[in-house]
This record gives structure tokens, C-alpha cells and sequence, in this order.
């Protein structure tokens, strides 16, 4: 399985001499996770197992969980 890795921006104040993260794109949100997650339970792997490896909130996988047993 391949992880994505989240998106992060961070600009540094020269003045402060701090830095501030200015983007932050969750892993749930992106586009292909959708279809990650829905693979790995159609291949019978838990919800807790996908969250942990995905690094994705159980509730997120839970999501999607509960949309494919709609579909079905």
C-alpha cells in the first residue's frame, strides 16, 4: 500500500525568528484515499487496521465504511 503524505507549507518570520504552518491538507481529504480505504475493506481489513496504517481518523474510515454498505 502506498501513503501519501501530507501537505504542509511553513514560512519562517525573520523577526519573530518563528515559524508558521500556513497549509495543512488532512490525508481523509485527499482523493485517492477514498478509493485506498474502500480497497482495503473490500480485501477484509478492519477499520482499525486501516486507520492505523493509513494514518486516517477511524471515524473517516468509518465514513466510508458505512457509504460502501449503502452502495451495496
Amino acid at each position: 500500500m502506498e501513503l501519501v503524505t501530507p501537505v504542509i507549507s511553513v514560512i519562517f518570520c525573520r523577526f519573530c525568528k518563528r515559524t508558521f504552518q500556513t497549509r495543512y491538507i488532512y490525508r481523509g481529504n485527499e482523493e485517492n484515499m477514498a478509493m485506498q480505504i474502500k480497497k482495503l475493506l473490500s480485501q477484509g481489513h478492519t477499520p482499525e487496521q486501516i486507520s492505523s496504517e493509513t494514518q486516517v481518523r477511524l471515524q473517516t474510515v468509518n465514513y466510508y465504511a458505512e457509504e460502501m454498505e449503502s452502495v451495496c
